[in-house]
């Protein structure tokens, strides 16, 4: 069965709005070409499978028991091919870069700061490395801001658009 804590869609969504605004700015103050800034429909939702494959992938090699240096080999190679195959900016590389620091880094606040204010555990990874998370999430997170990134650029590209 598949569940998930009553808090994982709010911060899911907190994430993409803060990359759905951060992705068009950073794009003009790089001066991102335009043609980079309007990626197709299918290469949005390829990205976005890519980057659920990538996310399956994780939670899978580790069940197997597969760890240390083949795991961060195949999810920081798989998160270096989705910017390379689908983004190829530097905003993308900068946002890839401060995705998979900050991501980690909230889930450290919410792993050590809930306990000390509610006085009980909000999650737990099966076997985590530092602070109560596993370093491999951070490859996670930064696969995750190209797919976020793209569907940003285009929802901003259809708000754009001259409407009939």
């Amino acid at each position: 069965m598949c569940e998930t804590d009553f808090w994982v869609p709010p911060m899911f969504a907190l994430a993409a709005v803060i990359l759905g605004v951060a992705y068009p700015l950073l794009d003009a103050k790089l001066d991102v070409p335009a043609q980079q800034r309007r990626p197709a429909g299918s290469a949005i939702l390829t990205c976005i499978s890519f980057f659920c494959l990538q996310y399956y992938t994780s939670g899978l090699l580790t069940s197997v028991g597969v760890g240390g240096a083949p795991l961060h080999t195949t999810l920081a190679a798989t998160a270096v091919a989705c910017w390379w195959g689908w983004d190829r900016t530097p905003t993308g590389a900068i946002m890839g870069v401060v995705t998979g620091l900050a991501g980690p880094a909230v889930e450290v606040g919410l792993l050590q700061g809930y306990p000390a204010v509610f006085g009980s555990e909000l999650y737990h990874y099966s076997n985590p490395d530092v602070l109560g998370i596993p370093l491999w999430i951070s490859w996670v997170y930064a696969c995750g801001a190209p797919a976020v990134g793209g569907l940003a650029r285009g929802l901003w590209n259809s708000s754009q658009a001259p409407h009939s």
